[in-house]
C-alpha cells in the first residue's frame, strides 16, 4: 500500500497533475466570493465613476487618473483602468463579473509563480508547495476578491513574468524585451511595478551571472539599457497624461489613515520595520484579518527607544541569519528571498516615504511570494531529517486549514455590511471600521445602531469629521436636532472650508427656532461661496421672518 509521500511524489512527477492542483487551489477557496457586491473603494472607483457608463475609446484609459476627476490623486494605472473598461464593456457594472476577472488573473499569477519557482531552482516539490501556498493564502483575499484589489494582482503577474523572462536572458538576450515590456505593464498596473528591475539585479547575483570582472559586468548590464529605456517610457507617458511624475498625497488624512506620516524619520523607520513583524505574523498565523488598520488599531512607536519596537525589528532582521545558521546550505536562497521580499515591500512600507496607509493586506500580494518560496524550500530541507509521511500529513492539513480560512474570509467580502461587521470584530480600535459599519446600518434602516457606531468612531478619533457628519445626518432623520447641532458645530470647530457644513447647521438651527443664529451661519456660508442661490433665498426669507417677528415684539 502506498503511503502519503509516494502519492505526493507521483503527483509531482506527473506532467499535468500539478497544474490541476494549482487550478483547484486557486479556485475552490474563492468560489463563494464570486456572488458578492461592490464594496468600499469599488463604489467610487467603478459604480460612481461616469467613465465606465458612457462611451469612451480604450485609448482614454491612458489619459486619466485612476480615480474619477473629483477624487483624483495623481495615480496613473492605465492598464488596471483598461481591465475595468473591458469588464464594463462585456458585462456592464456587474460585480460578480469583476470578481470573476480578478480570480482569473489570480489563477494566471499562481501559474507564473510555479514556473518562477522552478526557474529559481527550488525543485519541483518545493515549487508545487509554494504555488499552492500562494494560491490559497488568506492574506491575499483583499487583493483577489474586491475589484479595487486588481491592481495588485495585475502588477504581480507582470513582475513575476518579467523576472521569469529575465532568468532566460543569459540563454538568449531577446528575452530582455519581454522583461522590459513587463516592466512597463507592471508600472501601468500599479506604481509598485518599479520593483521589477531591482529584483532582476538580485537574481543576477543569486544566479552567479554578476561576477566582479569587467567583461562579465558589461555583458550582464546590457539588458539594463533596455530596462532603463522602459523606465523612460513609463515616466514620459505618465507625465504626458498627468502633468507630473509623482502621485499627489491628496484626499488623505495622515492622522486617520497613516499616522506614520506625522512621525520623525527615526520613529517612522523603526515603526515601519516593526509592522513587517506583524505582516510576518499574519503570514504564519492568519487568524485575524481586517480590511482596515487605520488610526488606533495600529499606532506608530512613540520613541526610537521603544523596547518592543526594537525587539520586533531585531527579530525581523535576525530571521534570515537564524535560518542561515540552521540551514547553511540554503544560504544563497535565504539571502535572495529575504532581499527580494525587502525590495518588493519597499514601495509600500513607509520606509522611504510615507504612503496612503499604515498597513494593508493587499499590499502583501507580491512580497508574500518570497515567503512562500522560503517556506517551501525549508520544508523540503526538513523532510530529509524527519518522517516524510508525518511531514506530508502535517503539510496537507495546514494547506487545507489555510484554504478553509480563505473560504471563511471570502464570505466576509460578500457585501458592505458583512465586511463592515467583520471589520469591527477584527479592528475594533479603527475609527474607520466603526464609521463604515454606521453607513451600512443606515442602509438596513438601523439608525439608532448607526448613531452608536458613529459614537464609537468618534470616541476612538475625536477629530473624525466624517463620523460627526454622519451622526448629524442620522439624528436629523430621527428629528433629533439638538445633538445634530452639536455635531455640526464640532465639525466647524475642528475646521472646514466646506460651506455645505454651514448650510446644514443653519437648517438645523432654523428647525430649532434659533432664527438669528441660523441667519448668521448662512451669512458666513455665502461669504465662503456667494454662488448659492437657494441659500441666498433662504437667508432672505429668514431675515424677513426675523424682521416681522421683531416688529410684532415692538408693537407689544
Amino acid at each position: 500500500m502506498k503511503n502519503i509521500s509516494d502519492y505526493f511524489k507521483a503527483v509531482v512527477r506527473s506532467k499535468y497533475a500539478p497544474w490541476g492542483i494549482l487550478l483547484l487551489a486557486a479556485i475552490v477557496p474563492y468560489a463563494a466570493s464570486l456572488k458578492g457586491d461592490f464594496v468600499f473603494d469599488d463604489i467610487p472607483l467603478l459604480a460612481e465613476d461616469p467613465f465606465y457608463k458612457a462611451y469612451h475609446p480604450f485609448t482614454d484609459c491612458w489619459k486619466r487618473d485612476y480615480w474619477m476627476e473629483s477624487m483624483a490623486q495623481g495615480l496613473y494605472r492605465p492598464l488596471t483602468i483598461f481591465s475595468y473598461w473591458v469588464n464594463a464593456k462585456v458585462s456592464g457594472l456587474y460585480p460578480p463579473a469583476f470578481r470573476a476577472m480578478n480570480l482569473f488573473l489570480h489563477i494566471i499569477a499562481v501559474f507564473v509563480v510555479f514556473n518562477l519557482a522552478l526557474r529559481l531552482r527550488l525543485g519541483r516539490y518545493a515549487a508545487l508547495i509554494a504555488g499552492v501556498l500562494f494560491a490559497i493564502h488568506p492574506i491575499h483575499t483583499e487583493a483577489v476578491i474586491p475589484a479595487f484589489g486588481r491592481g495588485e494582482v495585475l502588477c504581480g503577474i507582470f513582475i513575476f513574468t518579467g523576472l521569469l523572462f529575465h532568468t532566460y536572458v543569459s540563454r538568449n538576450p531577446l528575452w530582455s524585451i519581454g522583461t522590459a515590456a513587463c516592466f512597463v505593464l507592471a508600472c501601468w498596473s500599479k506604481e509598485h511595478g518599479v520593483a521589477l528591475v531591482p529584483l532582476c539585479i538580485l537574481y543576477d547575483f543569486y544566479s552567479g551571472r554578476m561576477k566582479m570582472d569587467k567583461q562579465s559586468i558589461m555583458s550582464v548590464l546590457k539588458p539594463y539599457v533596455l530596462y532603463t529605456f522602459a523606465l523612460v517610457v513609463v515616466v514620459a507617458v505618465r507625465y504626458e497624461a498627468m502633468g507630473t511624475v509623482m502621485p499627489a498625497m491628496t484626499r488623505f488624512d495622515p492622522s486617520l489613515d497613516n499616522p506614520l506620516a506625522l512621525c520623525p524619520y527615526p520613529e517612522r523607520l523603526l515603526s515601519a520595520i516593526s509592522i513587517q513583524g506583524f505582516a510576518l505574523y499574519l503570514f504564519i498565523w492568519p487568524v485575524t484579518l481586517s480590511h482596515d488598520y487605520s488610526f488606533a488599531q495600529m499606532l506608530p512607536l512613540k520613541t526610537i527607544y521603544s523596547l518592543s519596537g526594537i525587539a520586533v525589528a531585531l527579530i525581523v532582521f535576525a530571521m534570515p541569519f537564524i535560518l542561515i545558521r540552521l540551514y547553511p546550505k540554503l544560504k544563497g536562497k535565504i539571502v535572495f528571498f529575504s532581499l527580494a521580499y525587502a525590495v518588493s515591500i519597499l514601495p509600500a512600507a513607509n520606509i522611504i516615504t510615507p504612503t496612503g496607509t499604515i498597513f494593508a493586506e493587499r499590499l502583501y500580494y507580491i512580497p508574500s511570494v518570497w515567503l512562500c518560496f522560503a517556506l517551501a524550500t525549508i520544508l523540503m530541507r526538513i523532510s530529509r531529517k524527519v518522517d516524510v509521511n508525518l511531514l506530508a500529513a502535517l503539510l496537507v492539513a495546514a494547506l487545507i486549514a489555510l484554504s478553509f480560512r480563505t473560504y471563511a474570509r471570502s464570505l466576509d467580502w460578500r457585501d458592505q455590511l458583512s465586511i463592515s461587521l467583520a471589520g469591527v470584530r477584527t479592528s475594533p480600535k479603527s475609527a474607520k471600521t466603526w464609521n463604515n459599519l454606521a453607513v451600512q446600518l443606515v442602509h438596513e434602516g438601523r439608525l439608532k445602531e448607526a448613531i452608536a457606531a458613529c459614537g464609537n468612531a468618534i470616541h476612538i478619533y475625536p477629530r473624525f469629521k466624517m463620523a460627526y457628519l454622519n451622526r448629524a445626518f442620522y439624528n436629523i432623520k430621527l428629528g433629533n436636532f439638538e445633538p445634530a447641532e452639536k455635531d455640526l458645530r464640532m465639525i466647524i470647530d475642528i475646521g472646514t472650508e466646506n460651506s455645505d457644513m454651514y448650510n446644514k447647521l443653519g437648517a438645523v438651527l432654523a428647525n430649532l427656532g434659533k432664527s438669528e443664529e441660523a441667519a448668521r451661519i448662512w451669512s458666513i456660508s455665502l461669504k465662503m461661496d456667494p454662488a448659492q442661490p437657494m441659500i441666498k433665498r433662504a437667508l432672505e426669507d429668514l431675515q424677513e421672518e426675523i424682521g416681522i417677528e421683531k416688529g410684532k415684539n415692538d408693537v407689544k
